[in-house]
C-alpha cells in the first residue's frame, strides 16, 4: 500500500475484488467493512455484519464499532479505511456527514446503483477537510 500526500491510495487488486464481491453479494442492502494494515503493510478487508449497516456503519457509540477497534488492537493492526455502500444518488461526500466520523482515515464508497459494474469512490478525511482521492489498483 502506498499513499502520496493523501491524494492517491493504492490497493492490491485482490483486496479490491473482496470488497466488490462483498458488495455484490449484498446488493439489496447497505454493506460496511474496513481495511486494516499490520506493521509490515499487509492489508486486510473485514466485512461488518449486516445489522451494523442497518444501524449506521460508523456510529461511534455502536458496539460493533468499538469491538472492531479492540479486535484491531489485539491483532496489532491499524485502521486504514472504512468501506461502505451507498445508492449512487447519495454517494456525495460532505464533511458534516455522519458517515465520516474518523479523522485521518480513508473512506471507500461502493455504488449500489450500477448494473454489472461496481463504482468505488475514495475519500480522505483530515481534520475538517474531506477530499476525494485517486484509487489505484496494484
Amino acid at each position: 500500500m502506498a499513499t502520496t500526500k493523501t491524494t492517491t491510495l493504492s490497493l492490491p487488486r485482490p483486496l479490491v475484488n473482496k470488497i466488490i464481491t462483498h458488495a455484490q453479494h449484498h446488493e439489496q442492502q447497505q454493506t460496511c467493512g474496513l481495511i486494516s494494515q499490520d506493521k509490515n503493510q499487509h492489508l486486510f478487508f473485514q466485512p461488518l455484519p449486516a445489522s451494523t449497516a442497518a444501524t449506521g456503519c460508523f456510529t461511534t457509540d455502536n458496539a460493533a464499532f468499538k469491538l472492531l477497534h479492540t479486535d484491531l488492537a489485539e491483532k496489532h493492526q491499524t485502521l486504514l479505511a472504512w468501506v461502505f455502500s451507498a445508492e449512487k444518488n447519495s454517494s456525495t461526500a460532505k464533511i458534516n456527514d455522519n458517515r465520516f466520523p474518523q479523522d485521518q482515515c480513508y473512506y471507500l464508497i461502493t455504488s449500489l446503483d450500477t448494473k454489472g459494474v461496481i463504482d468505488i469512490q475514495a475519500y480522505y478525511r483530515d481534520a475538517n477537510d474531506l477530499h476525494k482521492v485517486t484509487l489505484l489498483l496494484s
